[in-house]
């Protein structure tokens, strides 16, 4: 498999530096194969080729376009006020997950004259590709047959037939994956419209953002243009990087990043002060409740500041509806 031998056909207008974006990441809804995974049945998982959603799948699927951070950017597509691009990996469950999430807005764009460009990008493929059924494709004309009127702008003539035969033993080796990834993100940068929605996988968005997803869980990041990034010192600027995760420039805005530690406090219940100041221990909780030696001077002197955010059991920051309207709000591209 080589950049030269495939790439989506380009869009109009295309721009070759780019511009500053916002760009939602999707995974898909739950396939056939992760239920297999979670009972433990690796074997059988990975012998189903191309699974589709499971019943749950399919449910995770049809609340995507509910989800409010979705909501504005979807609205304004609609009324051909703000262009969106769509990309989507092949893979069955990718491709469902779109239908049964946004299928339904694509088309009442394309009705109303705003048609909404979605392309295929092999590259985002998951990392399995080539070692596993689970993780291997169809040919075009299968995706053709299945998709073709079910999401309209779907950009099948950009798809060779024999796609998902075209790459080599070596597809999912660490080197190849980050620089699949580096090619998908300077692709990015050079279309044209400043909305972006991602449909993938898991592993391939953790090699990418270092974050984990859920399925059918919708994130928001930010990509500045080349220029941008290379005028910050950002990764743009520095020599290529050889290993993952490759955490290019796609800045979080939603679920927003943690905050510093100094602002953290203990995820054990009831308990009132900071997190340990030292990362290398691990988990989120007071010296205290960590060496599970009670509360002392070092947790005292760790008394929480104004604006101090308490943790859940999970290690997570409770974020709320407003706090993401209030992000979006600061958001600007």
């Amino acid at each position: 498999w080589a950049q030269a031998v495939w790439a989506p056909r380009p869009a109009p207008q295309m721009s070759p530096g780019g511009h500053a974006k916002q760009v939602f990441f999707i995974r898909h809804g739950e396939s056939d194969s992760n239920v297999l995974f979670d009972r433990n049945k690796k074997k059988e998982a990975r012998a189903l080729l191309d699974p589709g959603l499971s019943d749950r799948g399919r449910r995770q699927a049809s609340r995507i376009a509910q989800d409010p951070l979705l909501a504005d950017v979807l609205a304004e597509a609609g009324a051909a006020r703000a262009p969106v691009l769509v990309v989507t990996s092949p893979l069955r469950r990718a491709l469902q997950t779109l239908a049964g999430g946004l299928g339904d807005w694509l088309a009442r764009c394309h009705a109303a004259g705003a048609p909404v460009r979605v392309e295929l990008y092999p590259e985002i493929q998951e990392h399995g590709t080539g070692d596993y059924l689970c993780d291997h494709g169809r040919p075009a004309s299968v995706l053709r047959e299945e998709f073709g009127q079910e999401l309209p702008g779907l950009r099948l003539d950009s798809l060779p037939e024999d796609w998902c035969e075209a790459h080599g033993k070596d597809f999912r080796l660490e080197a190849a994956v980050t620089a699949r990834l580096v090619r998908f993100t300077a692709w990015v940068r050079q279309q044209a419209e400043a909305t972006v929605i991602v449909v993938g996988h898991s592993n391939v968005f953790f090699s990418l953002l270092e974050a984990e997803f859920a399925n059918g869980e919708v994130r928001l990041y930010t990509l500045p243009s080349a220029a941008e990034d290379a005028n910050s010192g950002g990764p743009s600027s520095r020599a290529p990087q050889q290993g993952l995760p490759l955490v290019p420039p796609f800045a979080p805005v939603w679920p927003p990043p943690l905050p510093p530690r100094s602002l953290l406090v203990c995820q054990s219940l009831r308990c009132t002060f900071l997190v340990h100041s030292d990362p290398e221990l691990g988990g989120f909780c007071c010296w205290g409740c960590y060496e599970g030696q009670g509360h002392g001077p070092r947790c005292e002197r760790r008394r929480p500041p104004p604006g101090a955010k308490k943790l859940t059991t999970r290690g997570e920051v409770p974020l709320t509806e407003d706090d993401m309207r209030r992000a979006l709000a600061d958001l600007r591209l």
